[in-house]
């Protein structure tokens, strides 16, 4: 019988052995998967850090692109603007129409490099003219 004499106590001594061996290992098996699931945790914390840390920057330089994209619409609108003006200038003050006309081609074709030059060759004629009326 367990607990009466020598045997019982060798018994209850193995089963003691044995319950704290158990109780060790199962204590070692969570404590390597606890280890593990924090890896597990580590790494995605850190995928999931750099994975937004890479969309912002994405989406930042979509920003960019569409802001400088606006800013060359806008640039180009009012230049345009201020060469309808010049058109409006130079038809008041009744400039060649071949000239005017060139200038138009020109600047409808968007070569703008020529138009401006075209412009330089008339606007101090145009403003010497303006100023005519003066003297």
């Amino acid at each position: 019988m367990p607990g009466h004499g020598e045997e019982g106590t060798e018994v209850h001594s193995a089963q003691k052995l044995q319950a704290v061996f158990r109780g060790h290992r199962s204590r070692r098996k969570v404590g390597w998967k606890k280890a593990a699931l924090t890896k597990l945790q580590a790494v995605y914390r850190g995928h999931m850090g750099r994975y937004l840390v890479q969309s912002h920057l994405r989406h930042r330089r979509v920003a960019m692109r569409l802001q400088a994209a606006y800013r060359g619409h806008l640039s180009r609108t009012r230049v345009r603007n201020q060469v309808g003006n010049i058109f409006d200038i130079l038809r008041e003050r009744q400039r060649p129409r071949s000239v005017f006309e060139r200038l138009q081609r020109v600047m409808a074709r968007g070569q703008f490099a020529q138009g401006v030059l075209l412009l330089t060759l008339l606007i101090p004629t145009a403003t010497a003219t303006a100023n005519s009326h003066y003297t």
